[in-house]
C-alpha cells in the first residue's frame, strides 16, 4: 500500500500493534512464573505470556498496564461483551481509591501527568486454571492488575485494585483459583486476601518483614524471608476479617535468610536458605522445621520433579544438579549467620536476596527444566543431557547503545561486548573489546561505528580505537567521554568524525593505512549531542542551543573543512535527523523545528505535535515513516503523528526505560530499550528502508590530540545575532490500612478443583510415620458459577428473582410486574397491542386512585 500526500485519505491511518518481543527484564523470582504450559515474565513495562509446546513457542501475548488505548483507534468494545471465560472485555472493575486520581492518570494520552509518576512491574502470578494473570506494581500509586487469558480477551485489565500504598512484593493464587493473596513491600506492611468472584477484600493482617517467597498450599499461606517463616491459615467460611498467622520457631536458624521453597507433599515443604542449607517444614498441628543433608555444592534455587521423585538445585556455576528424595536424611540443626548484610534503609529493593546465577528453577516437564539466570536469559535445560535451549534473552547485557549504519545494526555493552543484529533480529557476537582501565572512574564503551571491515570504538576516557582483527589505530581524541562516532567516505577518502563531552569536533582521515587528525573544531560552548553526515556536510547539535554546519572539500589528497553556518535555536535540542532534504530538530520546549537544506539552510516551520487530549508532546527520539512521524516521548510511550498536521494517530506502551534504538526493519518498526528488550511493532503499510581482539595500549595519561587551524574572520564565521527561528509564539498553557467495608465491586472468577503434589515419601523416617495425612474437607460458601455467556448470566439472575418474589408485598410485586412487561416489550419487539394494553392498565389504575381519593 502506497501513501500519497497529494490524495485524500479515505482509509484509516496506520496504527502500531505489538508483533514480536525479544528479551526479558525479569530480575527476581516473582517476575518469572510458570503454570502448566504457560510461561509469564516481565519485559520492560509489560508482561509476556507464552504458550509452549516442549521448547517451541506456540503463541506470545503482551499485556501492558497502559494499553487501554494502545492501538490509537477506536478500541471501545460493545457494552456487555464477554470473552470465552466469561470476563468483560470492556470497563475494568476498580477496587479502592487511588490517592492521586488514578482515573485521569491512567489515560495513555496524559504525558505531562505521567512523566514524574514512575511505577514498574514487581511481581506476577498465573491462576492454576490458567485463566487469569495478576500483575503487581511498585512505585507511584501501585496497582494490582488482573487480566483474562482467554484467547479472545482484551489486553486491558478486567480488575484494577488500589489498596497497597508503596508496592506489591508478591502475588499468589489459591489452588482452586478462587482467591488471590497480595503481599505489600516492607513499607506497605500488609498481606491481603481477595475474593475473585465479586472482587472484594475478605481478610488482611500486618506483615512488615522482608519476604522473599510466598507459597499457597491448600488452605495455608507460607511466607519466607529474613529471619522469618510464617504460616497463615485462611478459612473463607469464617466471618472474621483477620488473617491468622503463626511464626515457625527457628531456633539456631534465627539469623538465616530463607530464599526459596517448594511443596514436597501434603504436609511437607522443602526450604533453602542463604547459608546453603536444605530444610524441611512439617505442616502438622505443631509446625516444625528440620535440617536435611543437601548437596555439597553451593546452590540458590530449588525445584521438585514429582515424576522421577528428585529434587533439583540451581548451582552457583549456572548448572543444575539433583538428589533423589529417598536419599534425603535428617541431620542435626547447625547455627548459621547471614552471608550478606541487608539494607534495611531501602527495603523495597530485593537486596535481602543473595546474588545467585540461577535466579529461579522450575520443573517444566518430564524431560526439561526451565531456568531464569542473571544473564537476562530464560533457558530450557535437558534433565538427562544438560543441553541448553534458549527461550529468550536480552539483546545484550548492560546495553550501552544501538547504532544503525546502512542497515547494519550494532548493539554494544558498556563492558565492551559488541553484537550484530541480523535480519531475523537475532544478535550474534561480533567483537569483545577489552577496554583499558586504571582510572578512578571505571571505563566503559560509549560509542561504536562500523565501516566496511573496521569497527571504530569510543570510550569514557576519550579514547578512539580502530579495530579489524587487531587494533590498527588508537588515540586520545577527547579529554572526556566520546558521545558519538560516524565514519563515511568523501571523495574516496575515509573520514572519521567524533564528538564528545569536551565540546570538540574531531575529524580524522585515512591516508592509506594510516589515520591522521585533519582538524579539531572548538566552535561549541556546550556538550555535543548528535552528529550527522549528509551529502558532503556535517551537522552537529549542542546543548548550547546551536547547530553547526561544516562543508567538506578535497584539496589534492587531503580533506579540508569549511565552517559554513551556525543555527541558533530557541531551546536546547534533544536530537535531530535528516530526511529528504529536511533537517528535523526536536527541542526541550516541545517544538519541532524543520529546515530546508536542499540548497542553503532555510527555516521552514516550527510545529508542536499534539496528543488526543490537546497536550503538547516532547519527542526524545523519532523516525519519519512515509507521511508520518513516529516518536519516543517523555512519558515512555511510542506515538505516531501526522507529520504535516501534527495530530496524534496512534499511541502504544511497552518500554519502561528510555529507548536507545528506533528504526524500520522490513515492514515493521523496531524499538530497543536500555534494558535490552526489543519490541517489533506492526505497521499497516509496507515500509521502504531509506536508508578475537587485542588489548590496546594504555592512553589514559596521554595528551589529547588537537589540531586547531588559524583562520581569518571571513573563513571562520562567528555566532552572530542572526536567527533562523520563526517569531516567538505564546504558549497557552491512601492510608495503608485496608478498609474492608468500602471495597465492593462485581467481577467474574473461575472455579477449579484443588490440586496438590503427589504424596512423596517423607525424609523424616524417624520422626513421623510414612502414611498419608487426611486433609479435612473445607466448608465453602455457595459459589456463583462462572458466566460463560450473557444468556446464562441473565437466566441465573432471573432464578434469583423468582426465589425472592414470595417475600414481596403487593406494591413491590406491582413494580416487578411493570418491569417484566417492559422486558417482554424489548424481547418481542414493537407490538402496538401490548403497548395499548399497558397504557390502558395504567389508565385504569389512575382512575381507581381518583375514585379512592373521592370516597
Amino acid at each position: 500500500m502506497t501513501i500519497s500526500e497529494s490524495t485524500t485519505r479515505t482509509y484509516p491511518p496506520p496504527s502500531l500493534t505489538t508483533s514480536r518481543i525479544i528479551g526479558t527484564s525479569a530480575r527476581t523470582t516473582n517476575q518469572f512464573i510458570v503454570q502448566g504450559d504457560l510461561v509469564a515474565y516481565t519485559v520492560s513495562g509489560g508482561v509476556v505470556v507464552c504458550q509452549l509446546d516442549q521448547t517451541c513457542v506456540i503463541s506470545q501475548r503482551f499485556f501492558c498496564a497502559n494499553s487501554n488505548s494502545s492501538s490509537g483507534s477506536n478500541t471501545g468494545a460493545i457494552e456487555g461483551i464477554r470473552d470465552s471465560y466469561g470476563y468483560p472485555i470492556d470497563s475494568p472493575v476498580v477496587i479502592g481509591t487511588d490517592s492521586a486520581s488514578s482515573s485521569s492518570d491512567d489515560l495513555p494520552s496524559s504525558p505531562s501527568k505521567l512523566k514524574s509518576k514512575v511505577r514498574s512491574i514487581n511481581c506476577l502470578a498465573i491462576s492454576p486454571n490458567q485463566k487469569l494473570l495478576a500483575v503487581g506494581e511498585i512505585g507511584y500509586s501501585p496497582r494490582i492488575l488482573i487480566f483474562s487469558l482467554a484467547s479472545n480477551s482484551s489486553t486491558n485489565p478486567i480488575v484494577l485494585i488500589h489498596e497497597h500504598s508503596f508496592g506489591i512484593s508478591s502475588l499468589v493464587f489459591s489452588p482452586d483459583s478462587k482467591w488471590l493473596c497480595s503481599l505489600g513491600v516492607v513499607n506497605d506492611g500488609y498481606i491481603n486476601i481477595w475474593k475473585l468472584n465479586g472482587v472484594c477484600l475478605v481478610a488482611s493482617n500486618r506483615c512488615s518483614s522482608i519476604v522473599n517467597r510466598v507459597l499457597w498450599h491448600e488452605n495455608m499461606i507460607i511466607t519466607l524471608g529474613l529471619r522469618l517463616i510464617k504460616v497463615w491459615k485462611f478459612e473463607h467460611d469464617v466471618k472474621s476479617n483477620i488473617l491468622r498467622g503463626k511464626n515457625v520457631i527457628l531456633g539456631n536458624l534465627i539469623n538465616c535468610n530463607f530464599i526459596d521453597a517448594c511443596v514436597l507433599n501434603d504436609d511437607e515443604v522443602l526450604i533453602i536458605n542463604n547459608a546453603n542449607q536444605l530444610l524441611l517444614l512439617k505442616l502438622t498441628s505443631d509446625v516444625k522445621l528440620y535440617c536435611l543433608q543437601g548437596p555439597d555444592i553451593e546452590f540458590g534455587s530449588i525445584a521438585i520433579d514429582y515424576d522421577s521423585e528428585k529434587v533439583w538445585f540451581g548451582t552457583s556455576d549456572y548448572t543444575v544438579t539433583s538428589m533423589e528424595i529417598s536419599k534425603l536424611v535428617q541431620i542435626e540443626t547447625v547455627s548459621s549467620s547471614p552471608t550478606r548484610r541487608v539494607n534495611l534503609l531501602n527495603p523495597t529493593k530485593d537486596t535481602s536476596i543473595p546474588t545467585k546465577p540461577i535466579i529461579k528453577l522450575v520443573n517444566f516437564s518430564s524431560t526439561k527444566l526451565l531456568v531464569l539466570n542473571d544473564n537476562e536469559q530464560i533457558k530450557f535445560i535437558d534433565k538427562s543431557t544438560n543441553e541448553e535451549t534458549c527461550l529468550t534473552q536480552s539483546i545484550i547485557k548492560d546495553l550501552g547503545g544501538v547504532v544503525n549504519n546502512g542497515g547494519v545494526f550494532l548493539a554494544f555493552s558498556k563492558s565492551g561486548n559488541i553484537k550484530q543484529i541480523d535480519q531475523d533480529l537475532n544478535s550474534k557476537e561480533l567483537l569483545n573489546f577489552k577496554l583499558p582501565s586504571g582510572g578512578v572512574i571505571s571505563n566503559s564503551m560509549t560509542a561504536v561505528e562500523k565501516f566496511n571491515d573496521k569497527v571504530i570504538i569510543g570510550d569514557k576516557y576519550g579514547g578512539l580505537y580502530v579495530q579489524t582483527d587487531k587494533v590498527i589505530f588508537q588515540t586520545k581524541a577527547h579529554s572526556s567521554s566520546i558521545n558519538e562516532i560516524i565514519a563515511f567516505k568523501f571523495e574516496e577518502i575515509e573520514i572519521i568524525c567524533s564528538i564528545g563531552r569536551d565540546r570538540m569536533i574531531q575529524f580524522f582521515q585515512n591516508s592509506g593505512e594510516k589515520y591522521e587528525l585533519v582538524e579539531t573544531v572548538p566552535i561549541h560552548q556546550g556538550n555535543l549531542l548528535k552528529v550527522i553526515h549528509d551529502k558532503g556536510k556535517v551537522y552537529v547539535c549542542s546543548s548550547d542551543r546551536t547547530i553547526s554546519i561544516h562543508t567538506l572539500y578535497k584539496v589534492e589528497n587531503s580533506i579540508k573543512i569549511n565552517h559554513d553556518k551556525v543555527i541558533t535555536l530557541k531551546a536546547t535540542p534533544i536530537t535531530m535527523r535528516i530526511y529528504e532534504n529536511e533537517l528535523i530538530v526536536s527541542q526541550y520546549d516541545k517544538t519541532i523545528q524543520i529546515y530546508d537544506i536542499s540548497q542553503d539552510i532555510e527555516f521552514v516551520k516550527s510545529t508542536r505535535y499534539v496528543s488526543k487530549t490537546n497536550e503538547f508532546i516532547q519527542i526524545e527520539s523519532f523516525i519519519k515513516y512515509e507521511s508520518y512521524l513516529i516518536g519516543w516521548t517523555s512519558d515512555k510511550s511510542l506515538r505516531m503523528f501526522d507529520y504535516n498536521g501534527g495530530g496524534e494517530l496512534s499511541v502504544v506502551w511497552g518500554h519502561s526505560d528510555s529507548i536507545v534504538g528506533l528504526f524500520i526493519h522490513g515492514s515493521k518498526l523496531v524499538s530497543i530499550g536500555v534494558d535490552g528488550c526489543l519490541f517489533t511493532w506492526n505497521l499497516e503499510e509496507s515500509v521502504k528502508v531509506n536508508t578475537g581482539s587485542s588489548t590496546p595500549e594504555m592512553i589514559i595519561a596521554k595528551q589529547v590530540t588537537r589540531k586547531i587551524l588559524p583562520r581569518s574572520p571571513e573563513k571562520y564565521p562567528r555566532i552572530d545575532g542572526r536567527s533562523l527561528l520563526p517569531p516567538p509564539k505564546t504558549i497557552s498553557r491512601r492510608s495503608s490500612t485496608p478498609n474492608l467495608n468500602r471495597l465492593t465491586a462485581s467481577a467474574s472468577a473461575s472455579s477449579s478443583t484443588s490440586t496438590s503434589p503427589a504424596r512423596l515419601k517423607s525424609p523424616l523416617r524417624t520422626i513421623s510415620p510414612n502414611k498419608p495425612v487426611t486433609t479435612p474437607v473445607l466448608k465453602r460458601p455457595p459459589h456463583i458459577a462462572l458466566q460463560t455467556s450473557q444468556v446464562e448470566g441473565i437466566l441465573n439472575k432471573l432464578d434469583d428473582i423468582t426465589g425472592k418474589i414470595p417475600q414481596l408485598d403487593s406494591n413491590e410485586k406491582k413494580l416487578v410486574r411493570e418491569k417484566l412487561v417492559h422486558i417482554f416489550d424489548l424481547i418481542n419487539g414493537p407490538n402496538h397491542e401490548d403497548i395499548l394494553e399497558k397504557y390502558s392498565d395504567l389508565l385504569v389504575d389512575l382512575v381507581e386512585k381518583k375514585l379512592n381519593l373521592k370516597s
